[in-house]
């Protein structure tokens, strides 16, 4: 899915017909991955350079990020945790990719560091929700 993003952000900075961005033949170029329980991704990877689209009028920077897995029965749970919190702090968009249902449990975390961006951003809303 990033790779798909990466296309159409460099079609989109490029001034390129946005209705023709996609390529089938250069996927997979730039985020590496592959299916099944062996990770591809280790920590957090960022794509080098941000790209900046004119949102209604204001200049806006895009940066990609992936992550390892979150929460499996293999990473450490105070791992899974901190890499959680420090994506869910750069972000503002996340999108969460899950064989199953979410759990509660992870809920709750995303509940949790959502409070904690709240309050780093200086928010005046830092009830949780």
């Amino acid at each position: 899915m990033l790779n798909f993003f990466l296309q159409y952000l460099r079609a989109k900075v490029s001034n390129s017909d946005s209705t023709k961005w996609f390529q089938p033949t250069k996927l997979g170029a730039d985020f590496n991955w592959r299916g099944g329980s062996t990770p591809e991704t280790t920590g957090i990877y960022m794509y080098s350079e941000p790209f900046f689209i004119d949102l209604d009028g204001q200049l806006t920077a895009i940066m990609l990020m992936d992550t390892q897995g979150l929460f499996d029965d293999q990473t450490e749970l105070a791992l899974s945790s901190t890499l959680f919190a420090i994506s869910a702090l750069l972000s503002s968009v996340m999108i969460i990719n899950t064989m199953h249902m979410i759990s509660e449990e992870f809920l709750q975390y995303f509940q949790l560091y959502t409070y904690f961006a709240y309050l780093a951003m200086g928010s005046e809303e830092t009830e949780m929700k």
